[in-house]
């Protein structure tokens, strides 16, 4: 049994890692892709937290992180395992979110969509959604924690990245758009790509 559960282990490491790469290959593309495959990420990232808050997932829970970030990597494997967050576990939404990315880049290929740079309107968007996630009792609640550990074990994880998600949602398409092809020229973005290439992704 235990040569079965490694061997499928093994697959399916194999097939993340081909479609990750597959990506890396291609991540030039990603900034292109249009104002409805950005919608549609934001749909899918929303539905999947709305659904786990819901079930009242352990990993909704501020306790259930308490320590993470003192964990050495082999007790953060098992920390994810014990959450349902296995290999095994979340092989299934990982392939269809690297199918998609997939579809997207190849979408982004055949019709770039060049959606220009953040102008002052974008700007004035995101003060609003600024003001907007401060005056959100979800939102505040995880910010007053501030890193106390009682205070963040109250904390309803899903509950804030669905209220994130939401007010993200509800910016314009057009300075969504904006601000994702941002990203990708961002200092950061591009050092952690070249880092990540020098160590073979």
């Amino acid at each position: 049994v235990w040569g079965a559960a490694a061997y499928r282990e093994d697959q399916l490491r194999t097939v993340g890692e081909a479609a990750g790469r597959a990506i890396m290959e291609n991540v030039e593309h990603l900034p292109n892709i249009s104002a409805d495959d950005i919608n549609g990420m934001l749909t899918e990232a929303l539905r999947q937290v709305s659904a786990a808050r819901q079930s009242n997932h352990q990993l909704c829970r501020g306790a259930t992180y308490v320590g993470v970030e003192d964990m050495s990597p082999a007790d953060v494997e098992r920390w994810l395992a014990r959450n349902g967050l296995s290999l095994d576990a979340v092989y299934a939404s990982t392939v269809v979110w690297q199918a998609n990315l997939l579809e997207m880049i190849q979408r982004a290929k055949r019709s770039p969509k060049r959606h220009g740079k953040i102008n002052s309107q974008d700007e004035q968007a995101f003060q609003g959604l600024m003001m907007a996630m401060m005056s959100d009792p979800v939102i505040m609640q995880l910010a007053m924690a501030n890193g106390d550990t009682a205070a963040l074990s109250n904390v309803n994880v899903c509950a804030v990245a669905e209220s994130v998600l939401r007010q993200v949602n509800g910016l314009p398409d057009g300075t969504k758009a904006r601000a994702w092809a941002a990203v990708f020229d961002m200092p950061e973005f591009r050092e952690g790509m070249r880092q990540a290439r020098q160590m073979g992704f």
